[in-house]
């Protein structure tokens, strides 16, 4: 499956880590590496296969980031569910500006005249 490859991958890009740790890169950088060429690849394409991940699949993602934390890659514990919220609520945004290339797919914009709860985004939703 798609996650035990990006976990295999990861994994084995914790041995670069380890490296450029090891040769004296700063903390800081180390975090900025860790986002590129790890956490980048957890989330690569994770609107389309969020769906599909197992209990035991995301227990996995959550432990191999545990241990990431604990090697001092990570300034804190990202648990998946709040990684892969917070990827999709991004693209959410980066969608709605016009100049996105799925902008028009987004269903026509309403115009509320009347006064409930607020909703984050004024699109007509599919029924």
């Amino acid at each position: 499956m798609h996650a035990d490859y990006i976990l295999s991958l990861c994994s084995q890009r914790i041995f670069l880590m380890k490296r450029l740790r090891d040769q004296g890169l700063s903390v800081k950088y180390i975090h900025t590496v860790f986002q590129a060429i790890i956490v980048s690849h957890i989330l690569y394409a994770v609107p389309a296969w969020r769906c599909f991940l197992s209990k035991e699949l995301s227990g996995r993602i959550d432990a191999f980031l545990k241990r990431c934390c604990r090697y001092g890659f990570a300034s804190e514990i990202e648990h998946v569910d709040i990684l892969f919220d917070r990827a999709c609520v991004d693209l959410f945004h980066k969608i709605r500006c016009s100049e996105h290339c799925l902008h028009d797919i987004l269903p026509l914009v309403i115009n509320q005249c009347y006064d409930m709860r607020n909703r984050p985004h004024l699109y007509v939703l599919p029924q």
